[in-house]
């Protein structure tokens, strides 16, 4: 870093996002939000400073992870603190977030400019970003299945339900041999039907979140809700 740049990230390193005086400060209010623990919501807070600085200095537009974009959209929302003093004062100009606009070109784009954030921390920071804040180009963009839709091995508990019942009807008419095994037969036909439209539930939504995945859209199943697939800023525009 040069004189300007070491300036730079000292203002940024050294601006406290958490007022004084308050019930309920930022960090506070992100981790509650997103469900971490306190050393987690400070950990990114810090990476978030280092993308915004990454966004002044790195000469390409960047792209933060799902975790420190929760940062960044939180303190938009904080919008006298980001726009008035942050942007102005701190880093000496607008930082906007710019949110996928959907489509495959799109989340192309949003790999590339991720790709390329990983690879300028790398180089800033002499370091490799946190994996478990700056996960890898294909976790960043790739999309869980529900657990809903998955095809789990074993028994739900729907059907471990239905099982039971027919356990506890079998004993109950353990004297009328025929009756039992037509209800033992009639009962895994069922769970068998359940198993194979669950198999086919799963195959079809794994498809239909794969199409889904390519527009870069907010949210999605499994990920967290403040995410962005898609979003990214460059410093000066």
């Amino acid at each position: 870093m040069d004189t300007l740049q070491a300036a730079l990230y000292s203002r940024i390193d050294n601006f406290n996002l958490d007022v004084t005086g308050v019930q309920l400060t930022f960090s506070q209010r992100l981790a509650r939000e997103n469900k971490w623990s306190e050393p987690y919501t400070l950990r990114v807070i810090e990476e978030y400073k280092k993308f915004t600085f990454l966004a002044m200095v790195a000469g390409h537009p960047v792209t933060p992870s799902q975790q420190v974009d929760a940062v960044w959209h939180l303190h938009l929302t904080y919008s006298q603190s980001y726009w008035q003093d942050f942007c102005p004062n701190i880093l000496g100009g607008p930082l906007h977030h710019k949110p996928t606009q959907g489509g495959v070109d799109e989340a192309k784009k949003f790999r590339e400019w991720y790709g390329n954030t990983l690879g300028s921390y790398q180089i800033w920071f002499k370091d490799n970003p946190p994996a478990d804040i700056w996960p890898s180009v294909g976790e960043r963009f790739s999309r869980s299945i529900p657990s809903v839709c998955r095809n789990k091995k074993g028994l739900n508990n729907l059907q471990t339900s239905i099982l039971l019942t027919s356990l506890f009807l079998v004993t109950s008419c353990s004297n009328r041999t025929q009756d039992s095994v037509l209800l033992i037969f009639l009962v895994w036909i069922f769970l068998i039907f359940i198993k194979l439209r669950g198999s086919w539930n799963s195959r079809k939504s794994r498809s239909d979140w794969n199409v889904d995945s390519n527009d870069g859209s907010h949210g999605g199943f499994g990920d967290s809700d403040s995410g962005d697939s898609g979003c990214g800023g460059c410093g000066g525009d």
